[in-house]
């Protein structure tokens, strides 16, 4: 039931190993501009290069680990049935072995991850654990 759909990052950096200029892009709005050469995109914050890019380098080939992806699933409230959720999981599930949807969503450099609620809530898990590392070690305030 998880779809992760990677954001392209653009980098630019002068004379420092800190990063001076950050744009997230939405892979929509960028993937024409890039096509057109509008735009230069420096890497893609994906773990692995994309399929629509192959020649792109990733974040992760200079800096080894680096991800940041956007991503997207499909959630029920607290005490939901287990037969209710299994069945929107199916269904999510079907719905993604579409080859239209798998088209479309390719087009956007978009990779799709059906699977168990398990597995959903694994990564969901772990997002939060990384995430909250980061935050701490920026010491960021909520304010």
């Amino acid at each position: 039931m998880l779809s992760l759909y990677p954001s392209f990052e653009v980098f630019r950096s002068i004379g420092t190993n800190r990063c001076r200029r950050s744009f997230r892009l939405r892979n929509q709005i960028s993937l024409p501009l890039v096509e057109a050469g509008s735009l230069r995109l420096l890497a893609v914050a994906a773990s692995r290069r994309l399929p629509t890019l192959p020649d792109m380098p990733t974040i992760a080939e200079t800096l080894p680990g680096f991800e940041a992806v956007a991503w997207y699933a499909i959630m029920a409230p607290p005490n939901t049935p287990k037969n209710i959720t299994a069945r929107i999981n199916a269904d999510v599930n079907e719905a993604l072995r579409q080859p239209e949807l798998q088209e479309r969503l390719r087009k956007l450099s978009a990779e799709t991850y059906g699977g168990s609620i398990e597995r959903t809530a694994k990564y969901l898990q772990e997002e939060v654990e990384r995430w909250g590392n980061v935050i701490k070690a920026a010491d960021v305030k909520l304010q």
